[in-house]
């Protein structure tokens, strides 16, 4: 990955693709090919590749 990081703001991300696996809570899920987080203001952040 190269490039600076993306400050953006939203209240859904929506991720859809090829099957991928995704980490929350230091547990790994999926494979899964769509999945949405509903954010809440400031309470956590998400680091997507470009």
């Amino acid at each position: 990955m190269s490039g600076s990081p993306v400050r953006l703001g939203a209240r859904a991300i929506t991720v859809s693709g090829p099957d991928f696996h995704y980490r929350a809570d230091t547990v790994t899920a999926g494979p899964v090919r769509t999945r949405t987080w509903r954010l809440l203001p400031d309470a956590w952040s998400v680091t997507l590749p470009r």
